[in-house]
């Protein structure tokens, strides 16, 4: 049983509720138009696949949360679906134009194997867009104070999965768990596994910079 099976529901209703979120809004402006076709690797319940089919992408998803994928499917809001784990990837090499993947990577217990399957499945020149929680600032070792101000604890080196820990409250890590990983860690896979990264952006709050997005390319 997937770790997301069990809140699936309250899951959709969060992600569906209100607006594009900014870790969303970085990852389409990375991303850009196209026509080709584009895997949402980590897909969930496909809320976010509207605003990538906006851009004219061709999108289906990957989920590991068979819960997640049926809600998709109920919804239709994306083209095809399929469940499997981000290391094993059901899918053809060299045949997508674009992955992207947002927020997975305290998901995934193999962030390198996912990596390789992504550099795997693009075809050369194709896009790899992903955006998340900024790895310095915020984990469980990352404490948020009444005043809004941040407090770093012991344990940004800690990469088990974690489901208590001063940075996580009553939300969803809380009830799937969360694995930090370092910024070296989240990074040098995806250098290692031969894709060339060519933008990196952060969100621009004023204090700390709250998500880290990050554009990379398959050569030709």
């Amino acid at each position: 049983m997937a770790r997301y099976d069990a809140v699936a529901e309250w899951f959709d209703t969060v992600m569906s509720g209100g607006g594009p979120t900014p870790d969303q809004t970085m990852f389409w402006d990375l991303l850009g138009p196209g026509t080709g076709r584009c895997l949402d690797l980590g897909c969930g319940t496909g809320a976010r696949a509207p605003g990538i089919q906006n851009l004219g992408w061709h999108t289906v998803g990957i989920d590991l949360s068979r819960e997640e994928l049926r809600i998709s499917r109920a919804s239709r809001r994306l083209g095809a679906v399929a469940c499997a784990d981000a290391a094993h990837l059901p899918v053809v090499s060299e045949s997508l134009d674009a992955v992207v993947s947002l927020a997975t990577h305290t998901d995934f217990d193999d962030w390198a194997s996912a990596v390789r399957e992504v550099q795997r499945v693009l075809r050369p020149g194709g896009t790899f867009v992903y955006a998340g929680v900024h790895p310095c600032f915020i984990g469980p070792f990352s404490e948020l104070r009444d005043d809004g101000t941040r407090v770093l604890h012991e344990g940004y080196r800690d990469t088990q999965l974690r489901f208590t820990g001063p940075g996580i409250g009553d939300g969803i890590r809380s009830r799937v768990g969360v694995r930090h990983l370092p910024l070296p860690d989240l990074l040098n896979p995806v250098l290692t596994a031969g894709l060339r990264i060519n933008k990196v952006v952060e969100s621009p709050e004023r204090t700390l910079p709250l998500l880290l997005a990050f554009r990379a390319e398959r050569p030709t």
